[in-house]
């Protein structure tokens, strides 16, 4: 994750402003030239950049290594305590003691009988299943897996504060923990306060005047203010652990109030709380006497050219854990106060649902910033996962809910085996060998596949198959929208930390972070095991994160909300009442019936909804599918083609049909059921927008390499993907595109991975919305209240149910139902014109990542970035001075005066480049109304001279909109002319439309009824 600018060749200015002699003709050209400029660079940076050589070793690596220390013994100093610290969390609904297990599809039916009940209409229902709500008592290892996923780190704060200083301008982290903001953080970022923290008001002594929430409770913010002071005693603080720090069981902590006996976590390996969820907190070491001297927290706060400086040494560095993505409000527990939540409130499987990345990883931008706008396309809830690795593609995704990880794994079990490399087959696929047949959580799964149900009365079968999981080919569970995470759950949860910024020493040495546009090279695992002692450490907890996930993940069942009504009741809504408020508050009358539909079950409609789903949805969102389903998919595998080429065709068959209507009457159907075949399916069969299944991360050759299977990597493409193009014809037309990346060897063309969906899971969908991988269908109103899901809900599944709704209102984007209906959708646009800047200061990063001998040469002399390096022309040129003073002959003039001089003025230049004195680079102007993804979406691997004639003409356009003073419409019209035809042809994904699709021809035969039934069974999921 992180910002990411996306180069263009389009008018630049460079510092001041260029005068305009000449006429506007000169101005442009003169602009011209900087772009080009930008442009070379990045050209030579596809040719010249490759890390190559050994491998860095990370920063724990290094204190080991300076130590003395093997890597093993250096992990083991991050040991995790055997200590639950947030045994509060994770509220779930489990059956209760004595209760008949029967599912919420059901509520219609008698338990006892499995029929309708006698003597009472089916409307007169009120039951509600006997279940018990709360927290778990979770194992040793359990809780090490919830530790972990809430405040482990593994390291990477070393790469949020690098990436502070290298984001042009545009993130700080440390900042957006401003205490003063906690009362508006959820607003505005979707961010959630971490519980018993508050802002102290002023701050404290040891935070060097950073504004940081602290402990409510003064006894550990005491021991808090212990901890700084030690850690910053020294004059490279750190408050890493010392040698064998986890085997004394963290003894000096406990005397400061931390460790074992205080149920704190110990700052050494987590860090010190932030105040946000999912952040922690690490004295920097990099904060000597000498940043100590430059540091100025009010210059940090108010100074745009200090904390822009990308020389700057922040006294803290910001870590993230998995639960910045992944940790949010429980919506069977939401919290009263959304300011002040508690611990209660959280759960660790739901998704950040309300997470904007704009406001996160482009804080510091302004709304001028092209970047601002393609930061602000990924709607609440999503990131673009390619972000950090770049694959030149704005393709977000839903930051993932996990839920029903025991039915996943019985799932994986019927699910076509898949090749791995060796490397990435020495992964577990979830247990290890030494755990078959020993580890609970195993032992668990496989008591569970010994009891048929009704439902599968086989299920015993598959036990052999969970005995060989490991074996090669594997079957793997998936959790990655695009199945590309296909070597099983462990390798997955690994990667997790690496994609966060974990070994971020070899990140930015083996691919050219933010700018884009280098070759990639394999992260490999080899790598990581030999030079990261956070990988080590990171190893120990994956399989307690694995056993965290087995316990805490059923269904959220609406009916289970703590301290809430009853919501399957299905009496008359009151239209008197709301009649009286619709007129007293002149309101909608028909809106507000509707509102209070949403907000309840209707048990009367169950039965129909049941039928509805076995005609329509049961074929992709059901994990129970009889054994021709499996036969067939095994066929396909055999021919190389992991995926199902048309699960509609089984709608039609008698045979299948009439299973389906009988085994949606059956509990274990439901209550078993993980609600989807986990089947990739082609882009173009569903429908969506195709951007996250063109992701290449996963390629042969490409960043993600080791944690995807060969047979995922040699996929072959899916041929042509429909999409509406809006520059075709004169409104907009029907088009159509292939895949454009460049396939490995192996693999065809277009092919090697990219072009598919893994069918999600509808389990708790009625928490979920808004709908679609991109969160992009469906009313947004940034509520975690029940009622506030519900309405959320209701407008997205009747917006997917009925696609011409999609067309009278969208929550983003300020989208008119004039635009949706002239974009056939939502087509996330810039509103304003924009310019794509980079700050004076960070000018120099473009050519030092462009260029590896450059960014090596700087890694070894980092003094050549100082002012020292002004030393050598200055000398240069007073030799030269000398020279043409007391140098009589021409020769001896040339040699050692007039050549001294050019190099000194022209190493002068260089010098002032790289201490970042040439002046502000702006690119554009962007005209209001462009679609962002129209230029995040250049294809790298474009054939060359189509890409350059393409950035020229682009270029020339876009300055002759300003040179013209051409603004919106005018400026549009000028942009389907010439702009956007030619940046289509070199676009890796056209598609632009976001909330089209998942409409499928038998979606048509539903009724209104039909559609309305179904609805109120997706509640119950």
């Amino acid at each position: 994750m992180m910002l990411e600018s996306k180069p263009t060749a389009v008018a630049a200015t460079a510092g001041a402003p260029i005068p305009i002699e000449g006429g506007p003709g000169r101005l442009r050209i003169r602009r011209h030239g900087i772009a080009w400029f930008l442009l070379a660079g990045t050209a030579i940076g596809l040719g010249c950049s490759s890390s190559g050589g050994v491998p860095p070793d990370d920063e724990a690596m290094v204190r080991a290594r300076l130590a003395g220390r093997t890597p093993e013994e250096a992990a083991r100093d991050y040991a995790p305590p055997k200590v639950d610290y947030f045994p509060d969390m994770d509220v779930v609904g489990r059956p209760a003691e004595g209760a008949k297990e029967w599912p919420d599809q059901l509520l219609d039916l008698d338990p006892e009988s499995g029929k309708k009940p006698e003597g009472e209409s089916c409307a007169g229902i009120e039951r509600r299943p006997e279940r018990k709500v709360g927290t778990l008592e979770l194992t040793t290892s359990e809780a090490i897996g919830r530790n972990t996923w809430m405040a482990w780190c593994a390291g990477n704060e070393g790469f949020w504060d690098w990436l502070a200083n290298n984001s042009f301008g545009g993130s700080d982290l440390l900042k957006i923990l401003d205490g003063r903001n906690r009362s508006t953080l959820f607003r505005d970022a979707g961010l959630i306060n971490e519980p018993e923290m508050t802002d102290p008001g002023t701050p404290q002594a040891t935070d060097f005047g950073v504004r940081l929430s602290v402990p409510s409770d003064p006894r550990r913010r005491a021991a808090r203010e212990a901890f700084l002071k030690r850690a910053f005693a020294t004059d490279r603080p750190g408050g890493y652990p010392k040698p064998g720090y986890a085997a004394k069981a963290y003894e000096e902590d406990k005397a400061e109030g931390y460790g074992d006996g205080y149920k704190e976590l110990p700052p050494e390996i987590y860090g010190l709380s932030s105040g946000v969820i999912g952040l922690r907190l690490f004295p920097n070491p990099n904060f000597d006497a000498k940043a100590r001297a430059y540091w100025d927290p009010e210059k940090f706060y108010n100074d745009p050219d200090y904390y822009s400086n990308p020389e700057l040494v922040r006294p803290f560095r910001v870590g993230m854990s998995c639960a910045f993505c992944h940790t949010s409000f429980s919506p069977l527990n939401p919290p009263k106060d959304i300011a002040d939540p508690s611990w209660a409130n959280l759960s660790g499987n739901t998704g950040a649902q309300y997470l904007r990345i704009r406001g996160v990883f482009g804080n510091l931008l302004t709304p001028e910033s092209f970047v601002y706008h393609l930061l602000d396309s990924q709607p609440p809830g999503t990131i673009d996962t390619s972000l950090l690795p770049t694959d030149s593609i704005n393709n977000t995704n839903t930051m993932n809910s996990i839920f029903g990880l025991k039915q996943r794994v019985a799932l994986s079990l019927r699910n076509p085996k898949e090749q791995l490399a060796p490397t990435s087959a020495s992964f577990p696929s979830l247990w290890a060998d030494s755990e078959i047949g020993k580890s609970e959580t195993y032992n668990a799964v496989a008591d569970y596949l010994k009891h048929p149900t009704p439902a599968d009365p086989n299920r015993e079968r598959d036990l052999p198959e969970l005995e060989k999981s490991n074996d090669d080919p594997r079957r793997v569970p998936r959790i990655l929208l695009d199945g590309s995470d296909s070597i099983g759950g462990y390798g997955a949860l690994a990667r997790v930390y690496l994609n966060i910024g974990s070994y971020w020493e070899q990140w930015i040495r083996i691919n050219r972070l933010i700018v884009g546009f280098q070759p990639q090279e394999p992260f490999r695992i080899d790598d990581c095991e030999a030079h990261s002692v956070y990988w080590l450490a990171t190893q120990a907890r994956v399989a307690p994160m694995r056993d965290y996930f087995l316990r805490i993940t059923p269904p959220m069942r609406l009916l289970d909300v703590l301290g809430d009504r009853d919501r399957n009741r299905a009496a008359p809504i009151d239209e008197a009442a709301l009649g009286a408020k619709a007129e007293r508050d002149k309101l909608d009358l028909s809106k507000l019936v509707a509102e209070a539909r949403a907000k309840h079950i209707d048990p009367s409609k169950l039965g129909r909804g049941r039928k509805v789903f076995a005609r329509n949805c049961i074929v992709c969102h059901s994990s129970i599918q009889p054994e021709e389903r499996h036969a067939e998919m095994a066929e396909f595998a055999e021919r190389g083609e992991f995926w199902d080429h048309d699960p509609g065709r089984w709608l039609a068959d008698p045979k299948y049909r009439e299973w389906a209507e009988k085994v949606v009457e059956k509990p274990s159907f439901w209550l078993d059921n993980f609600l989807s075949t986990d089947y990739r399916i082609p882009v173009d069969y569903v429908g969506t927008n195709s951007a996250r299944a063109m992701a290449t991360n996963a390629m042969t050759g490409r960043m993600w390499q080791d944690f995807s299977s060969e047979d995922y990597r040699a996929l072959p493409s899916v041929g042509a993907i429909s999409y509406f193009n809006p520059y075709k014809g004169t409104a907009g037309e029907l088009d159509f595109y292939t895949p454009r990346h460049q396939a490995p060897a192996g693999a065809p063309d277009g092919g090697g991975g990219p072009g598919f969906y893994r069918v999600p899971t509808l389990i708790s969908i009625w928490a979920g919305a808004p709908l679609l991988h991109n969160n992009s269908l469906g009313l947004f109103n940034n509520d975690p209240s029940v009622d506030g899901r519900l309405l959320a809900f209701d407008d997205a599944i009747r917006k997917l149910l009925w696609p011409e709704r999609r067309l009278e209102s969208s929550s983003y984007n300020e989208a008119t139902p004039q635009r949706l209906k002239k974009d056939r959708g939502l087509i996330w646009r810039t509103p304003v014109e924009s310019y794509l800047s980079v700050p004076a200061r960070h000018v120099p990063y473009l050519a030092v990542t462009n260029l590896d001998v450059l960014m090596k040469t700087l890694d070894r002399h980092p003094w050549l970035r100082s002012w020292k390096a002004l030393l050598i022309p200055a000398g240069l040129a007073l030799i030269a001075l000398v020279a043409l003073l007391k140098v009589k002959t021409l020769r001896g003039r040339v040699l050692l005066g007039y050549v001294p001089m050019i190099l000194a003025f022209a190493l002068a230049i260089v010098s002032s480049f790289l201490l970042g004195r040439v002046g502000e680079v702006r690119i554009g102007p962007i005209p209001a109304g462009t679609p962002v993804s129209l230029l995040a979406n250049i294809n790298p691997e474009a054939e060359p001279k189509k890409l350059a004639k393409t950035l020229a003409e682009v270029g020339k356009a876009l300055g002759d909109l300003e040179a013209r003073g051409l603004e919106g419409e005018a400026a549009q019209e000028e942009l389907r002319r010439e702009v956007a035809p030619a940046l289509l042809e070199v676009s890796k994904c056209p598609d632009f439309v976001m909330d089209r699709g998942h409409d499928f021809p038998w979606f048509k035969t539903m009724s209104d009824d039909d559609k309305d039934a179904l609805i109120e069974l997706l509640k119950t999921f």
